[in-house]
């Protein structure tokens, strides 16, 4: 599914625009943040290859990426921030019990979930 990461840097670059919160409608916010939320649980740690592991973490930040860029719009209303919050907190302690040759792979994101989770629990 190596075409999934395009689609997420679309899909994040459209989320960025400054006139994209007519694009979406409300609606589309909270089956966007559930199918981000399902995806990042259902993401394996651990792989048996480095590329795989890789593949994976692009994934990760991708969908991690998209999700910050969607709360910032006004229709987010805190739309299961709670969930958002638990599911970085799972990311965060997740990258931490991998084999070393994911580590360095893995900083990337554990950081970028531990921004997001900064930003979540400050609004």
């Amino acid at each position: 599914m190596p075409e999934a990461i395009p689609v997420l840097r679309l899909c994040k670059d459209l989320a960025s625009l400054t006139d994209a919160e007519g694009f979406f409608y409300s609606n589309d916010f909270k089956v966007i943040i559930d199918v981000i939320l399902r995806e990042l649980y259902n993401l394996p740690f651990t792989s048996e290859t480095e590329a795989a592991a890789h593949y994976q973490e692009e994934l990760r930040v991708g969908y991690i990426n998209f999700a910050a860029a969607l709360i910032a719009f006004d229709a987010w209303q805190s739309y299961k921030s709670s969930d958002i919050c638990d599911v970085l907190q799972f990311v965060i302690s997740g990258t931490q019990s991998c084999p070393d040759w994911d580590s360095e792979t893995l900083c990337w994101s554990r950081e970028t979930a531990e921004e997001m989770l900064n930003i979540v629990q400050s609004m």
